[in-house]
């Protein structure tokens, strides 16, 4: 064999893997598969939950991350750093809400979690996206960040069958910022714990 046939087979072994390598980068179905946030919880984490059967679930302990806040009502997130930008508010010992964030709190960068709902929303999902996913049973509201009759900041809220649970959307610039999903009463607190 020439030396020329040599480094064109080598050529075209090479250029055949950088194809199927692009393939599976580009192609959303080599992607990984994204967690489906549902009015009962995210993956193995189900709303009303003791934060021992939350941690059995998940392999790992949660922490808080404010570690300010009373012992009765906190917020965490798991110790393991896996899904930093998934958080769980405990309340009186369970999990009372799950938030999916686009960054991991202290940290600056931004981060989009694989999650998104039955209907495909997710962060950066469009305010027109929610709208057409939850139609009617969609509660709209003005964000405080934005004016009145502001459509670019709003929270957007759609509840469970039996009304004991709920989505909200957090919507900024016209787009998911956050989502989370919890008891309706976590949603009318203004902050977590009041």
């Amino acid at each position: 064999m020439g030396p020329h046939l040599k480094y064109a087979k080598t050529g075209a072994a090479l250029t055949g893997i950088l194809a199927t390598f692009l393939v599976a980068i580009l192609n959303p179905a080599f992607a990984e598969a994204d967690q489906i946030l549902t009015f009962t919880g995210l993956g193995p984490v189900r709303i009303g939950m003791t934060v021992a059967q939350a941690e059995a679930a998940l392999g790992t302990t949660l922490s808080s991350i404010y570690p300010d806040m009373p012992k009765t009502c906190w917020s965490g997130r798991r110790v393991d750093g896996i899904d930093g930008a998934i958080s769980y508010l405990i309340e009186d010992g369970k999990i009372v809400r799950i938030d999916i964030n686009d960054s991991a709190w202290p940290k600056p960068e931004r981060v989009v979690p694989s999650v998104s709902t039955e209907q495909g929303i997710r962060i950066d999902s469009f305010t027109d996206d929610v709208k057409k996913a939850y139609g009617s049973r969609l509660i709209i509201k003005f964000h405080p960040q934005g004016d009145e009759g502001d459509e670019n900041y709003l929270f957007m809220k759609v509840f469970s069958d039996d009304k004991k649970r709920g989505l909200l959307f957090e919507i900024w610039e016209g787009k998911i910022k956050s989502f989370h999903v919890g008891t309706t009463e976590t949603f009318d607190a203004e902050e977590p714990c009041d």
